[in-house]
This record gives C-alpha cells, sequence and structure tokens, in this order.
C-alpha cells in the first residue's frame, strides 16, 4: 500500500455513509410529510411532537407531555366535546 492510502479508503468510507445517512433522513422527511398531509401525524397542541393516531377514540395523551387533547380539534380535553359533533 502506498503511504496515505488507508487514510483515503477511510474518508471515502466516511464519505458515502453521510451521503447515505443524508438520503435516508430526506426519505424519511418526506415520508412524515405523507403522513401528515394524510391526518395520521399531527403535532402535540403544547409540545409539537408528532404523533400518530392509529385507532381508537379521539381522545389523545402526549406521551411527551402529558398533555390530554381531542385528536379532531386539538383542543383540552377538559373541553366539553361532543363525539357526534363536528369539530371546528
Amino acid at each position: 500500500l502506498r503511504p496515505g492510502a488507508k487514510k483515503e479508503r477511510l474518508e471515502r468510507r466516511n464519505a458515502e455513509e453521510e451521503e447515505r445517512r443524508k438520503r435516508l433522513v430526506a426519505a424519511d422527511e418526506v415520508y412524515i410529510q405523507e403522513l401528515t398531509a394524510s391526518g395520521v401525524l399531527r403535532p402535540c397542541p403544547k409540545c409539537k411532537v408528532q404523533m400518530e393516531k392509529n385507532a381508537g377514540c379521539m381522545h389523545m395523551k402526549c406521551t411527551r407531555c402529558k398533555h390530554d387533547f381531542w385528536w379532531c380539534c386539538g383542543r383540552p380535553y377538559s373541553t366539553p366535546h361532543s363525539v357526534y359533533s363536528a369539530c371546528n
């Protein structure tokens, strides 16, 4: 091996891994945007962490900040609400 070949290989491998990481992050961002647009993901009204709703009633509790809220409108869960009324 010529001098510096090992260092060049390591730098090339690191650059390739960084490019792969960037592609994965970009793909994840697109996927999150699609889930948000479809209504599957929404931010917690209090701390803004992304939350997923896949089944169940409209009552949600954020796992990060413990905020209770209505999924359909984002109002606090303590707010009187009828599950049969439209969230406006």
